[in-house]
């Protein structure tokens, strides 16, 4: 059986560990609901100007992972991936999130939800897919929000069986492992991860690659005895690609003597198949 490896872990605790100041969650939610709105609306305006109005919502550095196909870095790939769409005959795209949670912080968010559109091809078939996906949001400074990670999955077969039930349970049984890894006595969390490996923290840089996991981790150990109880909420099987979405509750207790303090967040973990 193959395995998965972890390749990102997007913390995007609803109740975080710290004293930040207090973001409208709600507010932020309802501005992430109108900009998808408006991301949709332009980007079937099709054509050359429904390809730029859909690469403009996402950041310069964005990451997109299409199923079967290579994964697509900054907004130019990100345009030149949708522009053979936007440009085909009767052209139409919606997608809907079912669920949007932002970052205590309010610097990051995620959605997932469905879409699907409909075209015709150069001989003039029409051509149809429906889906769900997953994004990753960004706050900008000028208070805007603009994806920075996406991947989807078509609901329909291609190209033969899969078995996916047999891919969501090995994706499953990494995660447990990733999860007990964290806890005391778990061992080293970061064996789990590919060297490319990235790890978002709220209200910290990203920590990028083994070894800066490995340091952040040990930093954090030696502070505090961290213990989490993670609930899976969906995992979803794209190929290659795979994405859990979680809900953790658990406690830190500092290690300088300090009283324990009790925590719950949600996150989404992104996975990669392994040769």
């Amino acid at each position: 059986m193959k395995r998965y490896h972890l390749t990102l872990a997007g913390l995007l605790a609803l109740a975080a560990i710290s004293c930040a100041p207090q973001v409208d969650v709600k507010a932020e939610k309802a501005a992430i609901e109108i900009m998808l709105a408006d991301w949709v609306e332009v980007t079937n305006q099709g054509g050359e100007a429904g390809a730029d109005g859909y690469a403009a919502f996402v950041t310069e550095d964005a990451v997109f992972l299409p199923p079967n196909e290579v994964r697509i870095d900054g907004r130019a790939g990100v345009r030149e991936m949708i522009l053979p769409f936007t440009l085909a005959e009767d052209f139409s795209i919606d997608w809907k999130a079912t669920s949007i949670e932002v970052s205590a912080d309010g610097k990051l968010a995620y959605t997932n939800g469905v879409f699907e559109y409909s075209l015709k091809d150069a001989a003039g078939n029409p051509v149809s897919d429906k889906g769900k996906f997953v994004d990753v949001f960004k706050k900008q400074a000028d208070g805007s929000w603009k994806c920075s990670l996406g991947m989807w999955s078509s609901d329909l077969p291609e190209g033969g069986a899969v078995d996916v039930e047999a891919d969501v349970a090995a994706v499953r049984s990494v995660f447990d492992e990733v999860t007990a890894a964290l806890n005391p006595g778990g061992g080293d969390v970061v064996d789990l991860d590919i060297e490319d490996a990235v790890v978002m923290y709220a209200g910290e840089p990203a920590a990028i690659g083994k070894e800066a996991i490995r340091t952040r981790q040990q930093k954090f150990r030696d502070q505090a005895t961290f213990e989490e109880t993670r609930s899976v909420e969906e995992v979803v099987v794209s190929g290659d690609w795979a994405f859990v979405r979680w809900a953790g509750t658990g406690t830190v207790t500092p290690k300088d003597g300090g009283e324990s303090s009790e925590f719950n967040r949600k996150g989404i973990t992104i996975f990669q198949r392994q040769p």
